[in-house]
């Protein structure tokens, strides 16, 4: 049974924020390549300079929103999913009343449910196709 929590909850973790770690990297790269243009041409060189040092110092906020939505879907999984299978392990050992296994089941369907939530909140694009779809079908 340990085995089975190790594999089901920490291999996947380790495997998340590793995963996680390089989407972020990636991410961050690529938004330090977009160059805004100067306001005003008579900019000095160190003034410029300044203004990048500060730039790539800052987290931007889609590099905020990005980690917020990283962390919120991993404490979701980790939280909610990873104690059902700590009960296992532990009803080993210990008695575990059935109703704690049922609202345990509960929680990990209400993470599933709030995850899809977070994914319409987070994903303009899909919302605007599911708002499409489902528009055009009411009109016909």
């Amino acid at each position: 049974m340990i085995y089975l929590c190790a594999s089901v909850i920490i291999v996947p973790s380790f495997v998340n924020a590793i995963l996680n770690i390089g989407i972020f990297i990636y991410i961050r790269s690529h938004s330090r390549r977009v160059q805004t243009a100067p306001r005003i041409i008579k900019n000095t060189i160190l003034n410029n300079r300044q203004q990048q040092q500060q730039r790539l110092s800052l987290l931007s906020r889609r590099e905020i929103s990005l980690l917020r939505h990283m962390i919120f879907m991993f404490i979701m999984i980790i939280g909610c999913w990873g104690q059902g299978y700590f009960l296992l392990v532990i009803g080993q050992f210990v008695y575990i009343p059935r109703i704690v296994h049922e609202c345990a089941a509960i929680l990990c369907e209400l993470a599933v449910l709030a995850l899809a939530i977070n994914l319409f909140m987070c994903n303009s694009d899909l919302r605007q196709h599911l708002f499409n779809k489902l528009c055009g079908r009411v009109a016909r």
